[in-house]
């Protein structure tokens, strides 16, 4: 009997465990009814873990803005590296903007100056996302 408590409070254990991972992501900080465009320079694109941080200098205004994304392997699942965004490229990149108005947000894509997209969000956010 001991022996059946010991695995049942393992295994209750080890699915506790992955229930953070699961609700970690969320779009709540995002106006995800919302779409802006910012044209500039790529002054950093920083591939880390547990998002990725595009900075843009606007070219508008000269305003540096961070958009947010994903994981160095979601991206990578999408065909995205590291290398893909280098500083001084000519980018427009689309994103939900920041709820608070700050210069930011969650990209949904970037479009390269060779006239390539970089499809990295959907237009809508899944099922599933925290909102």
């Amino acid at each position: 009997m001991l022996k059946y408590f010991f695995i049942g409070t393992g295994l209750l254990s080890i699915l506790c465990s992955s229930l953070p991972v699961s609700a970690h992501h969320s779009h709540a900080m995002f106006d995800t009814a919302k779409r802006i465009s910012i044209s500039g320079t790529v002054v950093d694109f920083e591939y880390t873990n547990p998002h990725s941080w595009l900075k843009v200098n606007n070219a508008a205004d000269g305003s540096l803005w961070s958009f947010e994304t994903n994981s160095p392997s979601q991206l990578l699942r999408k065909g995205i590296k590291r290398t893909a965004l280098p500083a001084g490229m000519k980018i427009t990149v689309t994103a939900m903007p920041l709820k608070d108005g700050r210069n930011g947000g969650q990209i949904v894509s970037v479009k390269k100056e060779d006239g390539s997209t970089l499809a990295i969000e959907p237009e809508a956010p899944a099922a599933g996302y925290a909102q």
